[in-house]
């Protein structure tokens, strides 16, 4: 009996072990991108964002508006991200964030956000993964 304890224990240690080598590596493996293609990249998405603004009718005041929200929302984002939150707090506040911002929008673009919201999962789903 004492070895299937010890057993178990080591198959829980080495378990947490791969876990724990795991997430650091995950971590690494984002490309680093180079100045240039960090432009294209923030040129690309920039694009995407004014079809999906036209696809769902915006005006230019409602452009102008979510360009704000999001900007803020971003921002705000960000902030979270460099706090000294534990990572549970950080996640709660970025969806509290990430639901303000989509509460604003909401009252921006009324029944256009519904439009908008279906443009972007159309580009997600034709742009090829990384």
């Amino acid at each position: 009996m004492a070895l299937v304890i010890t057993g178990a224990f080591t198959t829980a240690a080495n378990a947490q072990q791969a876990v724990a080598a795991a997430a650091p590596a995950t971590q690494e493996a984002k490309p680093q991108l180079s100045k240039e293609e960090k432009a294209k990249l923030k040129e690309k998405q920039e694009a995407d964002l004014a079809a999906a603004f036209k696809e769902a009718g915006l005006t230019d005041n409602e452009i102008k508006q979510a360009k704000e929200v999001m900007e803020a929302g971003r921002a705000k984002r960000n902030e979270i991200k460099k706090s000294a939150m534990t990572e549970e707090e950080k996640a709660k506040k970025a969806q509290e964030a990430k639901d303000e911002e989509k509460t604003k929008l909401t009252e921006i673009m009324g029944s256009k956000y519904k439009a908008f919201k279906e443009a972007q999962k159309k580009q997600k789903a034709a742009a090829p993964a990384m």
